[in-house]
């Protein structure tokens, strides 16, 4: 029960605050967004290269640097000899925009978002593996909800940040290692040291509610993930922890309502249960 108590609650984003952002890497949602970018006219017509050339071989380093999307994009894309550089950018920029627009908190989290943002005991945390771009993206949109955010990053965790009253925001890409590592919440913990929290609940998915097309997705990958992230936590100050896996097995279907009944559901039955232990 989280009463006079300090709680720690961490939501993912990619695949549980926004299951559509895993929808944009389907093969339909691809080609559709190359055509409106443009790109498909200048060349980009296969999701599979897509994701075996150009997102691949570029993820580790567009996780964990502030290089962004748009640039790794127009980079790899170039290096593949598919197009000049006075074709891309645009088209870059235009498909990036496509790809932050899709990225969205879904409605059904917000109200025990606010439920939770206004308890006095409780510090939300979102944490993501993800380009540059998204650390903005996601403050401005809790902004929009009424929400104040700090964005960590490794350049500044050695200053004590203002925390209180904020969601939290560790972006991979600002904290320069993914959440799977220790490093990463060896950095959480600066922030809030000598801060103990009595008790700790992680709500993510993993990487398993992303597209299949995504490596990122991959079953063994996943549990390591899961562990690794967990074992990284655990360098927290804390008495209790609960891991919440945030698994949509419809993900693979090509009926979307049936994805959105099985969100819904999912979403309803953590937010009861969160309510349930907030007094």
């Amino acid at each position: 029960m989280i009463n006079k108590s300090n709680c720690l609650i961490i939501f993912d984003f990619s695949g549980t605050l926004s299951i559509k952002t895993s929808w944009f890497g389907r093969k339909k949602s691809l080609i559709n967004a190359f055509k409106a970018s443009g790109l498909w006219d200048l060349g980009l017509r296969s999701a599979k290269m897509f994701w075996e050339k150009i997102i691949s071989p570029t993820w580790y380093e567009g996780a964990t640097t502030q290089i962004g999307y748009q640039t790794l994009l127009s980079n790899k894309i170039l290096e593949l000899g598919l197009m000049k550089k006075d074709q891309i950018d645009e088209s870059t920029r235009l498909f990036t925009e496509f790809y932050l627009n899709q990225s969205n908190i879904e409605k059904l989290w917000i109200p025990i978002l606010k439920k939770l943002y206004n308890h006095p005991f409780v510090t939300l945390l979102v944490v993501t593996d993800h380009y540059a771009e998204i650390t903005n993206h996601i403050s401005n949109q809790f902004k929009r909800i009424g929400f104040t955010t700090t964005s960590l990053c490794i350049s500044s965790l050695n200053n004590k940040q203002e925390i209180e009253g904020s969601i939290l925001i560790a972006n991979s890409a600002d904290m320069g290692c993914l959440k799977r590592s220790s490093v990463y919440w060896n950095q959480v913990k600066t922030v809030f040291s000598p801060k103990i929290f009595n008790q700790i609940i992680i709500i993510d998915d993993f990487g398993f509610n992303e597209a299949q097309e995504d490596k990122y997705s991959d079953m063994n990958k996943i549990f390591k993930r899961m562990v690794s992230t967990l074992e990284g936590i655990q360098t927290l100050s804390f008495r209790q922890i609960y891991c919440i896996p945030f698994f949509l097995h419809s993900t693979s279907s090509k009926n979307k309502q049936k994805i959105i009944d099985e969100f819904s559901s999912l979403v309803n039955t953590i937010s009861n249960f969160l309510k349930a232990n907030i007094s």
